[in-house]
């Protein structure tokens, strides 16, 4: 089972998630378009083990076995945003979102 909610709201209670995700990345985009000087992206950490990430699995229903698949720890995840941190360049990742593998995501 795969779980792609692309731009549609996720289904359990937190009405703050979207609309802040959707300011940080524009805020992002704006300011690596307005500073030549500035590197500006937006970094996903993933579907991470973590209160929100975990209560939201149980919102979904989604059974252990596919939450092993999909979901990483915070550890994994921390190492793997700042092994992409060290890589990135303007030319190539500004003003577009990361994960945390540091594979660009189109927004």
């Amino acid at each position: 089972m795969l779980i792609h909610l692309g731009s549609s709201p996720l289904p359990f209670p937190n009405g703050v998630y979207g609309p802040s995700k959707a300011a940080s990345a524009w805020y992002s985009i704006k300011i690596n378009m307005e500073d030549d000087w500035l590197h500006s992206f937006s970094l996903s950490p993933g579907w991470v083990h973590t209160e929100l990430g975990d209560a939201g699995a149980r919102s979904f229903g989604i059974d252990e076995e596919t939450l092993a698949k999909l979901m990483i720890g915070v550890d994994e995840s921390c190492d793997g945003m700042f092994k992409a941190l060290a890589v990135t360049t303007k030319a190539e990742h500004g003003g577009k979102l990361l994960e945390w593998t540091g594979k660009v995501i189109e927004w």
